[in-house]
């Protein structure tokens, strides 16, 4: 099965967040070169810095994922801030440094602030 190098777990594509109230969401990043961090953009603009390499008891991924030198500490979770979720639709993405210095970026989702 094909998996994506940053892929964003939650929230989901779709989703209805809470106004003003902070979110915890989480993912996983990998690739051949390895990653030294993780930024979470929000409508374009850097929110969170997520907090990479995490493995956590129950929750491993796929070895489909072993190509990454981290691996399995591929994962990371972030903190929406409360302030930035504002009524309306929103954009998510992931911004992801690569051990060599180069950066990926992944696709967006939209989530919804009713």
């Amino acid at each position: 099965a094909l998996f994506p190098r940053l892929y964003i777990a939650q929230p989901t594509r779709g989703a209805n967040l809470k106004a003003g109230k902070a979110y915890q969401g989480f993912g996983v990043a990998a690739d051949p070169a390895g990653v030294t961090g993780v930024e979470v953009l929000l409508d374009g603009q850097v929110a969170a810095q997520a907090r990479y390499g995490l493995d956590p008891p129950g929750g491993r991924v796929s070895d489909a994922l072993g190509f990454d030198p981290a691996y399995p500490r591929v994962q990371f979770d972030y903190v929406l801030p409360g302030a930035r979720l504002t009524r309306g639709a929103h954009r998510l993405s992931l911004r992801a440094t690569r051990a060599d210095g180069s950066v990926i970026e992944g696709a967006p989702r939209t989530f919804y602030v009713p």
